[in-house]
């Protein structure tokens, strides 16, 4: 009977989080069907444009998001430019592409490749010694900056390739000694074998004696 259908709707009310709310009792059956058809049609109407509009803002703001990603990339500063030429010789062109900020952090850094799904953050999952690699870049991007057309800077680099795969170390260590012809490099190791790698492309080695 209506009397158990009215008792139950009042206990799900009651159970409901409106349950503060007014308790409206309506006779469907007094309702023209014509009536609950048209008003089904137009929430059928009005979810359809809530979708158009949710895949219409969808679209634009990727747009916006990939008009705002190559105007980074065209207007790079050029420490970040200088930066790619050094982390693309280093890791053979695997990384040789930074970016500098996103939407939601303007001084982040990203890093992209062909095998990654998009800009990285230059955090994990990169492995350490890329991420090292990266900051490596761009400390040396700094140095030749800084330098202008002055006279070089001494460099002491203490520890800077102890994380690198050794093709990678190589490669860094030949582009060292490449800038150790017309400056003062110091390379700080405690590890034999580093120092045997830069000292057979031209580095003097000089062991210091512990306490």
């Amino acid at each position: 009977s209506g009397t158990g259908k009215e008792l139950a709707a009042t206990a799900i009310h009651a159970l409901s989080r409106r349950a503060g709310g007014p308790f409206v009792r309506v006779n469907s059956a007094a309702i023209p069907r014509d009536l609950v058809e048209s008003e089904m049609e137009r929430i059928r109407e009005e979810r359809d444009q809530v979708r158009r509009e949710h895949d219409r803002l969808r679209i634009l703001a990727r747009v916006v998001q990939v008009a705002e990603q190559r105007f980074r990339e065209r207007h790079q500063p050029e420490l970040v430019r200088r930066a790619e030429s050094i982390l693309g010789a280093l890791t053979g062109g695997r990384y040789d592409t930074l970016l500098l900020g996103d939407e939601g952090n303007p001084d982040r850094l990203q890093v992209r490749a062909a095998h990654l799904p998009g800009p990285t953050g230059a955090e994990e999952p990169l492995s350490t010694g890329t991420r090292e690699q990266i900051w490596f870049s761009l400390r040396m991007a700094v140095v030749e900056l800084v330098e202008g057309s002055g006279p070089p800077l001494p460099l002491v680099l203490d520890e800077v390739l102890v994380n690198w795969d050794r093709e990678r170390r190589g490669r860094a260590l030949e582009l060292l000694a490449e800038k150790a012809r017309s400056r003062q490099l110091f390379l700080v190791t405690c590890h034999p074998e580093l120092a045997a790698e830069a000292m057979a492309l031209g580095a003097r080695g000089i062991t210091l004696e512990g306490p």
